[in-house]
């Protein structure tokens, strides 16, 4: 994924976070509502003032403006979690399943 589109992603997830819409935080950062949009979706990179002013309104440090980690598509999840169920011993396994049935 293009990180024009994990930064927008990450945006919107802590704006949302925060309950701020998308008209609240533009005017927070001085941009227009419709720039926040396309910055959301993807479309353009904030420029190097708006992100300083961004980490302020959003109250979180830079590098979590980066942390993309748990957008991870579907299947890399999938994948580590069945890494991580083979790795476990058949008694821990059990509980792994027992778990997971518990969210059908």
């Amino acid at each position: 994924m293009q990180l024009k589109i994990l930064l927008g992603k990450r945006i919107r997830e802590l704006r949302k976070k925060r309950k701020m819409t998308q008209e609240a935080l533009a005017e927070i950062i001085d941009i227009d509502y419709k720039n926040l949009g396309k910055i959301e979706m993807g479309q353009n990179y904030p420029s190097a003032a708006t992100m300083e002013r961004l980490v302020s309104a959003l109250g979180v440090e830079e590098k979590e403006l980066f942390d993309f980690n748990h957008h991870k598509e579907s299947v890399d999840l999938e994948k580590n979690i069945v890494k991580i169920f083979r790795s476990k011993n058949p008694e821990t396994q059990q509980l792994i399943y027992k778990l997971i049935k518990a969210f059908e």
